[in-house]
């Protein structure tokens, strides 16, 4: 990871650190991830998308699903149009009929770590368009405990830390 993105990071690390975040940093980091998904390795990957991972999996829900899934549809559709990979061909056919999910948002975090090489070496830069859903999601998003999404600083702050000082 160059310098210039451990800078980036390091910015976002010290809001979790001085407990000055909320959902919006969450995104940031999704973000600068998709931002810099060029420049870093599949361990560094793992450990930042972790972050959001874990508000999804634990703490999260969508707010009026059905609205925001048909307003969405064709953004999110948009974003996976060049990936013909099977995975990201039956999430279209998800999305295409309204069956998009946070579990879904889990699914693809997941695919891209498993994947995350061959993604890379196959799409490039492209290789950030299926974050953009993920992010998208967390625009609306609510948390259902938002002490435990503040009591995560610290696991949040050196996930960080750890993926920035990566050898």
């Amino acid at each position: 990871m160059h310098i210039s993105t451990k800078k980036r990071f390091n910015k976002i690390g010290d809001k979790f650190i001085k407990s000055d975040y909320d959902l919006s940093t969450i995104r940031w980091v999704i973000s600068e991830v998709r931002n810099t998904i060029w420049d870093m390795n599949q361990t560094e990957f793992k450990k930042l998308i972790s972050i959001p991972r874990s508000i999804l999996k634990e703490d999260a829900y969508i707010k009026d699903y059905e609205r925001w899934q048909k307003e969405n549809k064709g953004y999110l559709l948009s974003n996976l149009s060049d990936f013909k990979e099977e995975y990201f061909i039956e999430l279209k056919g998800k999305i295409y009929s309204d069956k998009y999910s946070i579990n879904d948002m889990l699914e693809t975090i997941d695919y891209i770590v498993d994947n995350f090489d061959e993604l890379q070496e196959k799409h490039n830069s492209k290789m950030e368009m299926p974050l953009r859903n993920i992010e998208l999601g967390f625009r609306n998003l609510d948390i259902s405990n938002k002490k435990v999404l503040i009591s995560n600083r610290e696991l949040f702050s050196k996930n960080i830390e750890n993926a920035v000082n990566e050898a």
